[in-house]
């Protein structure tokens, strides 16, 4: 019997996306959903932001966002519970030798492609917009329906948040960092995916060493108790610098601060992006990933006592240099002085 023109159509989009996942959701495994599916994906994507830990992602009863869940996420291994948090969160799927084969290799496309979507990320010293990752899913060998897109995406972006830092297109159409992802995010994640970006800033055992040795330089030096968050740190850093005198701020005299310091001082006052500022600029001049700790937190000592010191050094040298000029200091040299 001949085949059917539809058959003959499914063989050929098999052969040509033979990476992509099997879904089986009708209501969002499709270029062109519908306004009530839209709805329900809607709620889904704020369920995944707001109840990430919960099972089920907190969803009561059986609303269209829980289908959604579990075709789209919990039955792809995307959304699972970790018993060393104790509770739920986004992963990219393991695949082993539990369940069926047909199970098996379903799982290893999910993770496959996932990390497909990683790497776009991680190769890219640039942010990448989220419509860069949706055309990199939708081509082959993928070929992943436009309504999965922000469900995937933001699934990938919660599995590995603490390896990203997120950006927003503002009224000026420049990419700004935001502190997380919010409803405005997830509004752009659906409908202007190339006005949100992402980047990738560090694997969270590189990122995390280093932001404890700056919370801890700084809890030493001034007697704080800053919580080792990039934000906080970042915040003080930049506070503490900026408040300085301009001269402080922007001399070149190597005599008080050598080029290192020059250097490591101008990324902070210019700084606008905590994660940048953090994770690209001060730890490549500092070259963290060759230091050991020690080595580290000298390097951030000599930086803050240098700043410290800087104006009383000024000082110093400024009546040093009297001095040797006008040799003791004398009441009648004052009074002179007063009367010029």
């Amino acid at each position: 019997l001949s085949k059917s023109l539809s058959m003959v159509a499914s063989e050929i989009a098999d052969k040509i996306f033979f990476a992509c996942p099997s879904v089986s959701n009708e209501l969002v495994v499709r270029h062109d959903v519908s306004s009530s599916a839209a709805a329900g994906r809607r709620k889904l994507l704020e369920k995944m932001l707001e109840s990430s830990d919960q099972e089920n992602l907190g969803i009561d009863k059986f609303p269209p966002e829980k289908a959604i869940y579990l075709s789209c996420l919990k039955q792809l291994g995307l959304h699972q519970y970790q018993e060393d948090k104790g509770e739920w969160s986004f992963v990219i799927p393991e695949f082993n030798n539990e369940g069926n084969s047909e199970r098996r290799h379903n799982l290893k496309l999910v993770s496959d492609m996932f990390e497909t979507g990683y790497k776009l990320f991680k190769e890219n010293k640039k942010l990448v917009a989220l419509s860069e990752l949706y055309t990199e899913w939708s081509k082959p060998p993928f070929g992943v329906p436009q309504g999965l897109l922000p469900i995937f995406g933001l699934a990938l972006l919660m599995a590995k948040e603490s390896a990203l830092a997120f950006y927003d297109k503002d009224i000026t159409q420049e990419f700004r960092f935001i502190s997380s992802m919010d409803d405005e995010f997830l509004n752009k994640l659906v409908k202007r995916p190339n006005e949100v970006a992402v980047k990738f800033v560090k694997e969270p055992e590189e990122k995390n060493r280093f932001i404890q040795l700056l919370a801890e330089s700084i809890n030493n030096i001034f007697s704080k108790n800053i919580e080792a968050t990039p934000l906080l740190v970042a915040r003080f850093l930049v506070s503490h610098v900026v408040k300085q005198s301009n001269w402080v701020k922007f001399s070149k005299d190597v005599d008080f601060f050598e080029e290192k310091i020059q250097q490591l001082r101008a990324y902070i006052v210019k700084a606008d992006d905590p994660y940048k500022l953090l994770f690209e600029d001060m730890y490549d001049l500092l070259d963290v990933g060759q230091k050991t700790d020690g080595q580290i937190l000298t390097d951030i000592s000599d930086f803050f006592i240098t700043i410290q010191n800087a104006k009383s050094d000024l000082f110093t040298k400024f009546k040093k240099s009297l001095h040797q000029e006008l040799g003791e200091i004398t009441p009648e040299i004052i009074e002179q002085a007063k009367s010029v």
